[in-house]
C-alpha cells in the first residue's frame, strides 16, 4: 500500500503557456536535475510543443536532452573548451567564461564558416557560471573581436537585491556593447523574478514554475503534481493525541489515517487550514467533519497552492518538487532514452 504521486503533463504544458503569456517573450523550460526528478523523457516531451527551448545544468544533461528534442538547448555551466565544438555541432548554446573557451568558439566559427551563438553569463553570486562584472570588462575586447553572436544572461538570486543585480547586469551589458561585442539576445529572469511582471530580457527561463509555483504574483496556475493517499483507518477525533503524541485532535469530527508520509516524499509541516494535523514517516493524519466513502484521500491536487505547501513545510519550492518526484511510484519514461 503506497500513495500515488503523479505528474499531469497537460497541466505542466498549460502552466508553461501561462508563464510565456505573462512574460511576453520566448520561454525556455529549465529541466535540470533530470527534469526536477520527474524524468527528462517525461518533462521534455511534455513541454516541447509549447516552449521555445530548454535549459540544462551541464554537458551530461545536454547530451541526454539533445536526444529528446530539436529545440535549442542552453547550458548553464561552462562547457570545457575541448567539448565546446561538440555542443555547437549539436545546435546547443554553450556558456563561455574564459579566454580558452572563447578561442574554441572562434575556432568552431572559422571551421564551420558561420558565427557561433554562445552564452555569456554575468554572475551575481557564487555557485553560478559566468563572468564577474570585472571579468566581463577584461574579456570585452576579445569578445568584440570574435566572430560570435552573444546571448547575455544572468541569474537573479536574492529578491532583496533584484534591483542591484539587474543594475549590475545592465552595467556589464553596456560595457560589452560599448566595446563592440555582438549582443543578439538577453536572458534575465527565471520563475521567481518573473512573477507579476513582463520580461525585461528577450527570453526567460522557467523551471519549477511550470509545476504550479506562482511565487505569490505569478500567472494563474494549477498544480501539475498530485498525491493520493490510501485510507488506512477512520475514527472519531475525540481530542486524542495523534502521530507521535505532540498534537491533539479536535474534540469533534473525524480523523483519517492515510498511508503517506515523509518516506514517500510528502514533507512534514503545518497546514491547519488544510486539516493536516500530523505527517509521520509512513502515515499522515487529517481531519474532516464527516467520513470518507472512497478508499483514498487526495492530499495534493490541481487546486492545491504549492507555494503554501512548501511554505508550511519550511522548504524551498525546488526541494518540494524533488521530494515528491523521488517518492512517486511510476518511474516509466523517467530517463532520456
Amino acid at each position: 500500500m503506497r500513495p500515488t504521486i503523479a505528474l499531469d503533463v497537460a497541466v505542466l504544458r498549460a502552466n508553461a503557456r501561462a508563464w510565456r503569456e505573462q512574460a511576453g517573450v520566448p520561454l525556455r523550460a529549465v529541466v535540470k536535475a533530470n527534469g526536477y526528478g520527474w524524468g527528462f523523457g517525461t518533462v521534455v516531451r511534455a513541454l516541447e510543443p509549447v516552449v521555445d527551448g530548454f535549459v540544462v545544468a551541464d554537458l551530461d544533461e545536454f547530451v541526454r536532452v539533445r536526444s529528446l528534442t530539436t529545440r535549442p538547448v542552453a547550458v548553464l555551466a561552462d562547457v570545457v573548451p575541448s567539448e565546446l565544438g561538440r555542443v555547437l555541432d549539436a545546435g546547443g548554446l554553450p556558456n563561455v567564461s574564459s579566454a580558452e573557451a572563447l578561442a574554441a568558439a572562434v575556432a568552431w566559427s572559422r571551421r564551420s564558416g558561420r558565427r557561433a551563438r554562445v552564452r555569456v553569463g554575468i554572475r551575481n553570486s557564487a555557485g553560478w557560471a559566468g563572468l564577474t562584472p570585472e571579468g566581463a570588462s577584461s574579456l570585452a575586447s576579445a569578445l568584440a573581436a570574435a566572430p560570435l553572436d552573444i546571448e547575455l544572461w544572468t541569474h537573479l538570486t536574492d529578491p532583496a537585491a533584484y534591483e542591484e543585480q539587474r543594475a549590475t547586469f545592465e552595467g556589464a551589458s553596456g560595457t560589452l556593447r560599448a566595446a563592440g561585442a555582438r549582443v543578439v539576445g538577453t536572458d534575465i529572469e527565471s520563475s521567481q523574478p518573473l512573477a507579476g511582471q513582463r520580461a525585461a530580457g528577450q527570453s526567460v527561463r522557467v523551471g519549477v514554475g511550470t509545476f504550479g509555483f506562482r511565487f505569490g504574483t505569478g500567472p494563474p496556475l494549477r498544480s501539475a503534481i498530485s498525491v493520493t493517499a490510501p485510507l488506512v483507518e477512520r475514527l472519531p477525533a475525540c481530542g486524542q493525541r495523534i502521530g507521535y503524541g505532540s498534537v491533539r485532535a479536535p474534540s469533534d469530527g473525524w480523523l483519517a489515517v492515510l498511508r503517506c508520509g515523509y518516506s514517500d516524499g510528502f514533507p512534514r509541516g503545518s497546514w491547519p487550514d488544510l486539516g493536516i494535523l500530523s505527517v509521520g514517516m509512513q502515515y499522515t493524519i487529517v481531519t474532516s467533519l464527516g467520513g470518507w466513502d472512497a478508499g483514498s484521500v487526495k492530499l495534493v491536487g490541481a487546486e492545491t497552492d504549492l507555494d503554501h505547501l512548501a511554505a508550511g513545510a519550511g522548504i524551498g519550492e525546488h526541494e518540494l518538487v524533488l521530494r515528491l518526484a523521488h517518492g512517486r511510484t511510476d518511474h516509466s519514461n523517467s530517463l532520456a532514452g
